[in-house]
């Protein structure tokens, strides 16, 4: 059985999981979230996963049931061709079907910009762009901060 019997409604799929993958037990990409394209443009369905990905943890992560045996591992994966990398996790949806969920890691409203990408690509539920508003907004205040002049009020 594949992801489309257990996971049946793939637009809610999509909605959720924009940058989501599913592998079968050839390492091939069986299907992929609508924003994943966004950070790999000749990524198909069918194609190898090795030929758009490089899992960068967890570090023995080469097969099908090396991934299975880490199910509650933390993924890292890099975008072959890109500055992109995706955090996530891997779950099993059937016996010969594995599902990657995570998104592109970010750190500022820059990064985000750099890969294609907007607030808009992520799923409403993810806090990550209120967090990169805060990050700016903090650093801002750190310019701003630096740039105002010190008066010495001890001479008034």
């Amino acid at each position: 059985m594949g992801i489309d019997g257990v996971v049946s409604d793939v637009e809610l799929l999509q909605t959720v999981f924009p940058f989501h993958f599913a592998l079968d037990r050839e390492m091939r990409i069986t299907r992929h979230g609508s924003k994943l394209p966004r950070l790999r443009p000749t990524l198909k369905i069918g194609d190898a996963f090795g030929d758009h990905f490089r899992i960068k943890k967890p570090v023995r992560a080469a097969s099908f049931a090396d991934l299975e045996s880490q199910l509650d591992a933390l993924y890292l994966i890099n975008v072959i061709d890109s500055p992109a990398e995706l955090r996530g996790q891997m779950l099993r949806v059937s016996a010969d079907v594995l599902l990657f969920i995570g998104q592109p890691l970010t750190r500022n409203l820059k990064e985000v910009k750099a890969l294609g990408l907007t607030l808009r690509d992520f799923p409403l539920y993810d806090t990550s762009g209120d967090l990169l508003f805060l990050l700016q907004a903090q650093q801002t205040d750190r310019k701003s901060t630096r740039l105002t002049p010190v008066t010495d009020q001890s001479r008034m």
